[in-house]
């Protein structure tokens, strides 16, 4: 149960860290929930584009959305063999689905980094404007 707590703290960090210096025309950086490239919020779609054209990030990019397929379909599987399957406390499910929760959201975490990096080696090389 401290897990989890530990768990519901940390991931609210991880989404809100600021990573670049806003401001800087070229670069990528974050508000809040939301990316922006010289003051143009950019959608899921823009993001990967810009990121595909500096080779270096597309590793960490796969990465992420590889993480993010997985903390989706074990927290998803959790909840349900939680809530679901369980038929009272002696049932076995009810472990099984915070053991997979839990995995989701070490999971989810790890692709966050994943991103963060990817978007660090965009800022490193930034590409040629055309």
């Amino acid at each position: 149960m401290k897990l989890l707590f530990i768990l519901m703290a940390i991931i609210p960090a991880t989404i809100f860290a600021q990573e670049t210096p806003t401001g800087q025309p070229g670069l990528i950086h974050k508000k809040g929930f939301n990316f922006y490239k010289d003051d143009h919020q950019l959608k899921a779609k823009e993001l990967k584009q810009e990121l595909y054209r500096v080779p270096a990030a597309i590793p960490y990019y796969k990465k992420y959305k590889t993480g993010m397929i997985l903390a989706y379909s074990l927290i998803g599987s959790g909840l349900i063999s939680t809530f679901l399957l369980s038929n009272g406390p002696k049932d076995g499910f009810d472990k099984a689905g915070l053991i997979l929760v839990a995995g989701g959201a070490a999971s989810a975490i790890v692709s966050l980094n994943s991103r963060k990096h990817a978007i660090r080696q965009y800022n490193k090389n930034p590409p040629l404007s055309y």
